[in-house]
Order: C-alpha cells, then sequence, then structure tokens
C-alpha cells in the first residue's frame, strides 16, 4: 500500500528542522561558552548570552528559512522591534541583537533603498562615512 497524497503545507518537516537548527546553534554556543558567561535558552530571544559582569547581553534570534528577506520582511521588522522592546524593558543593560538567519538576502520591491539591498545599506552603516538617513527616515516610518 502507498501513502496518501498529502498537502506538504500540513506536514510539520520545516518546523522541525527549524528547531533543529536552533538546537544546534544553541549547542555550539554552548561549546564555546566561557567561564564568565552565562547561556540562557528561550530567554528574550531564542539564545541568550549574558556577560554578567559588565552587564552586557547578546540575544540572538535564530530562524531557518529559505525565502529571501529584506529589511522590509515581517521577521525583520519584528527583530528590530524587538530589540527596541529589549532596550526599553531593560535601560541598565547594553544589549546586542543578532537576527541568525539561514535566507538570502533580497532586495525591496519598492526600491526603497536606491538598488540597494536593506540589509546591506543596515550593514554599511557600521561604518562611519556611510550616509545613513535613508535607512533612519526608514526605520522611523
Amino acid at each position: 500500500m502507498e501513502s496518501l497524497k498529502s498537502n506538504p503545507k500540513r506536514q510539520a518537516i520545516q518546523v522541525l528542522d527549524g528547531y533543529s537548527y536552533q538546537i544546534w546553534r544553541s549547542v555550539l554556543c554552548w561549546l564555546k561558552l566561557k567561564s564568565e558567561e552565562r547561556l540562557y535558552l528561550e530567554g528574550a530571544e531564542d539564545i541568550d548570552l549574558h556577560q554578567e559582569r559588565v552587564n552586557k547581553v547578546e540575544t540572538v534570534q535564530v530562524k531557518k528559512t529559505s525565502r529571501a528577506i529584506t529589511l522590509n520582511s515581517k521577521s525583520v521588522i519584528e527583530a528590530i522591534n524587538n530589540f527596541g522592546e529589549h532596550q526599553q524593558n531593560n535601560p541598565d543593560v547594553q544589549i546586542t541583537f543578532r537576527f541568525l538567519t539561514t535566507s538570502k538576502r533580497g532586495k525591496e520591491k519598492s526600491n526603497l533603498f536606491n538598488g540597494i539591498c536593506g540589509l546591506d545599506l543596515w550593514d554599511s552603516c557600521k561604518e562611519s562615512k556611510t550616509d545613513c538617513t535613508i535607512l533612519k527616515n526608514f526605520l522611523v516610518s
């Protein structure tokens, strides 16, 4: 007897693959853990790495997806908003937020950033010589 024809959208394979990816990333973080660090899973984000003596926390949101993402993607905007919420809730802690994904970067459909991939613009704004005005305007809106 053959298996039934089914709807792949109803199968949990992608969800389980995502959990597996998050677990392996957590194990890697645990293996690299320094004696002065504390690792929390499913704290503020999927992975939180605390450096308690210096009051720093790196939060990591882990996503295994196959779709390309842009700065205007729902998951990216949610991550930016989550970072802002963490900052508001913990004003005395220096927080670094990482959005770790297997997704490729795409360009915004609206040509919002003059042909530049929004996520590439975000990265380039780490350099002091980059004009970040267009990115700031996007984030405010």
